[in-house]
């Protein structure tokens, strides 16, 4: 509630992006609200750019004693090529560029193991979609008599509140992800070369191509193409990840659509 203010507060007329707050219902149930709130934007034509739940985000101290308030947990599911991993990765670097005090542990995981939250209905619709905990669980604060709010290390809560903040505030204020990118091979250099080509994104002043091994966690190379809706790629595709982000006149960057793109099942 404290963001919606902050957000309210310091843009009193709107985002680019329509910014929803939500509390959901039925999550202990199996995501009831969570889900029923997918289907309606999918049924209703809405796309959307990020779904993120904080769940279990306000315990600094594990059962043994230890303490860990400065690492978030954020977790995304597979497969890596996901929307979910790009949202990731968009985590994992505005929480280096606006809190570096804190540090982003990125998990390539849906949710911890045998376990969900709300994140999830979203990620199965080919969202991109991440969750967000606490590093150090303590399973005797949660759903148990003992889980006080004299727990709560609010200094902690309001770290991943900022980390939410600074990404919904440089998503929002970015154009959108472009559309319809794809890649073929180029015939005229034997096979080696792939061209990479896309839509223009509205408001969109220029364009970043992105590669990196399939292998690696995140980008390791950003090429600036201008206005440009094309390029022959410098790598062989088969063997890398390739990406296309829109900047814009305000510098933000939108999150990067990924070739070959994932091949997922609604459910």
């Amino acid at each position: 509630m404290e963001l919606a203010r902050v957000f309210a507060k310091h843009y009193p007329h709107g985002l680019d992006a329509t910014v929803v707050f939500a509390l959901y219902a039925g999550e202990e149930q199996g995501l009831l609200g969570s889900t029923h709130f997918a289907e309606r934007l999918h049924a209703q034509g809405y796309t959307v750019v990020a779904g993120m739940t904080d769940d279990i985000d306000g315990n600094v101290i594990a059962d043994d004693g230890s303490v860990d308030s400065t690492s978030i947990r954020v977790f995304a599911g597979d497969p890596d090529n996901h929307p979910s991993r790009e949202l990731l990765r968009h985590v994992w670097s505005v929480g280096e560029l606006y809190q570096p005090s804190v540090t982003v542990l990125p998990v390539f995981r849906l949710d911890r193991i045998q376990r969900g939250g709300d994140h999830i209905p979203f990620h199965n619709k080919g969202d991109a979609a991440v969750r967000f905990t606490e590093r150090l669980e303590n399973y005797k604060r949660q759903h148990l008599p003992t889980d006080t709010l004299g727990a709560v290390s609010f200094g902690y809560v309001a770290k991943v509140a900022r980390l939410n903040g600074a990404t919904i505030g440089t998503l929002a204020a970015a154009p959108p992800t472009p559309d319809s990118t794809a890649a073929r091979r180029d015939q005229a250099s034997g096979g080696q070369r792939w061209r990479l080509t896309w839509h223009r994104a509205p408001n969109a002043v220029s364009y970043e191509v992105l590669l990196r091994r399939t292998t690696a966690p995140r980008w390791e190379r950003v090429i600036a193409v201008g206005t440009d809706t094309t390029m022959l790629l410098p790598v062989q595709l088969d063997d890398a990840y390739a990406g296309v982000r829109a900047v814009g006149a305000n510098g933000h960057r939108s999150l990067a659509a990924v070739v070959p793109a994932a091949a997922f099942v609604s459910r």
